[in-house]
């Protein structure tokens, strides 16, 4: 995954102690002032137990997680999850996929992607664990041109005719990233992928 700055500058600037920090990120063409207090008398950054240190800010490894019901069953929808050279077929910001690693039982370990969505581009490739009852799936990244860690999983719950799929994704970038723009760009994967995973699965029951 790929955040292009494009024509703007990216600032951070903190002072710690009892001032405040002024913190400014710029994404794609227009800077966007956030404020973060790191300070004995300034309300502290929120942590959590995953944190890595970038310059004098705190940034957290934390995922994001949705969940859309779908009209098919869980193994028609883990079909179309594991047919990762498909995915350029329904999956707008995949431009190719090469299966690195097979696999057994038609469950692939290794995948490569280079995706492309505006202002997200990368090309990257991830580890696959498939659970043995067919109900969920996990990853992790192996190398990328941007990206320092991925992990995500699918997980599914049947619902009567139909299943509930949670996608669970955290992303960390080799560029600081202030949580709130990381956490908007998750869902905003997320929402996305969750959308035309639903529209491909339902378009082949």
């Amino acid at each position: 995954m790929t955040v292009m700055p494009g024509r703007s500058r990216s600032s951070v600037t903190v002072i710690r102690g009892r001032s405040r920090s002024a913190v400014t990120v710029s994404v794609g063409t227009g800077d966007h002032p956030v404020t973060v207090f790191d300070g004995t008398r300034d309300q502290p950054v929120t942590r959590s137990p995953r944190l890595r240190r970038v310059g004098s800010l705190r940034f957290m490894a934390e995922s994001s997680t949705q969940s859309l019901t779908m009209a098919a069953p869980p193994a028609a929808i883990m079909g179309v999850i594991a047919d990762f050279p498909a995915y350029p077929e329904w999956a707008a910001a995949v431009k190719t996929v090469e299966v690195l690693d097979a696999g057994r039982g038609g469950r692939a370990k290794r995948v490569r992607f280079s995706i492309d969505a505006g202002l997200i581009k990368d090309t990257y490739e991830l580890d696959y664990t498939w659970a043995a009852d067919g109900l969920s799936v996990s990853w992790d990244l192996v190398s990328g041109q941007i990206q320092k860690a991925q992990h995500g999983s699918y997980l599914l719950r049947p619902a009567g005719d139909a299943t509930e799929v949670t996608y669970t994704l955290s992303v960390e970038l080799t560029i600081p990233l202030i949580g709130v723009l990381r956490r908007k760009a998750e869902r905003t994967i997320m929402d996305t992928a969750l959308k035309e995973l639903r529209k491909r699965v339902e378009a082949r029951a």
